[in-house]
């Protein structure tokens, strides 16, 4: 009698066992999502001694590793790569640049998908598409 119970409860604990493998993971999976960002999206007369950018999330997120690309529109040409050793904060995210904005210019921001994640390992999908955040600077 003793060996089938034995034997009955490490069926069944074998079955928990193999269920908890095989159900798919609930949880979080919605990543993180830009709230609102400085300076705004089509924003002009963008002072040319703004040191930094913002970037506000739905939620904290944690720096990983990439680069946020500032372009000037025309050509693109590269206007600066912000490393993750120049940004700060976790639920808005303060990226410092090294120099300043040219006059009158257009400039729009890349995000790689690899740079933010949140709690729950759901990585921000990033900005690939320069008219997704663009702005246009003080003219002298």
């Amino acid at each position: 009698m003793c060996g089938s119970i034995k034997t009955a409860f490490f069926a069944a604990f074998a079955m928990m066992i193999l269920i908890s493998c095989i159900q798919p993971a609930t949880g979080d999976a919605t990543p993180p999502s830009i709230t609102s960002m400085t300076p705004l999206d089509n924003a002009t007369g963008v002072a040319r001694t703004q040191g930094q950018i913002e970037i506000t999330f739905d939620r904290p997120v944690v720096i990983e590793s990439g680069a946020i690309t500032i372009n000037a529109t025309t050509g693109p040409v590269l206007f600066e790569n912000i490393q993750t050793s120049a940004m700060s904060g976790t639920t808005t995210v303060i990226a410092t640049l090294s120099g300043l904005f040219d006059y009158s210019t257009d400039y729009h921001v890349l995000i790689p998908n690899t740079l933010f994640r949140d709690a729950a390992n759901n990585f921000f999908p990033g900005i690939s598409d320069p008219t997704v955040w663009n702005f246009r600077t003080v003219s002298p």
